[in-house]
């Protein structure tokens, strides 16, 4: 049953392998659309639409499952800034000598930083488990409550 999960999935329970993967995937696809993404006269909101129907979707997939680390959350951060400086044509070279900031080339492909469309996902997931019926094992998981008293020693504080 988890024969899938044994490449990804580490005994900490961490999500580097799967970031990793999305990562690399996430940079074929960018690297199989580099003629449109580097064209001079496609605009800049088109390449915009194209990265976020093409590219961040391949990133962010199974992103709703991810328990990520600030580490983990930077190496995003940083794919994301370096996608929308390669879509723009700036390199780091004229982002520091011109002042530019990925702000400013968001605003220029009619994107947001990779936190919105993270946490939008992961809003979007949270949803649909609410919507589920009790019957279903992740609504459950999402609201149960253990019942017993903690054995003596144990710390009072509880995940509820």
């Amino acid at each position: 049953m988890l024969s899938w999960f044994s490449g990804r999935i580490k005994k900490r329970g961490t999500c580097d392998a799967d970031v990793d993967k999305r990562i690399a995937s996430a940079t074929a696809a960018f690297g199989a659309l580099k003629n449109i993404f580097t064209g001079k006269y496609i605009t800049g909101e088109l390449k915009g639409e194209v990265y976020k129907a093409l590219v961040l979707p391949t990133l962010l997939y199974g992103c709703e499952a991810w328990s990520l680390r600030e580490d983990l959350f930077k190496r995003l951060r940083s794919f994301h800034n370096k996608c929308a400086r390669s879509m723009c044509r700036v390199n780091l070279h004229h982002t520091f000598r011109h002042h530019i900031t990925s702000n400013s080339l968001f605003r220029r492909l009619d994107l947001l930083d990779i936190g919105s469309y993270f946490y939008n996902r992961f809003l979007l997931w949270a949803g649909h488990v609410a919507r589920m019926p009790m019957s279903r094992a992740p609504r459950q998981l999402l609201t149960s409550w253990v019942a017993h008293s903690r054995p003596v020693g144990c710390p009072q504080m509880t995940w509820g």
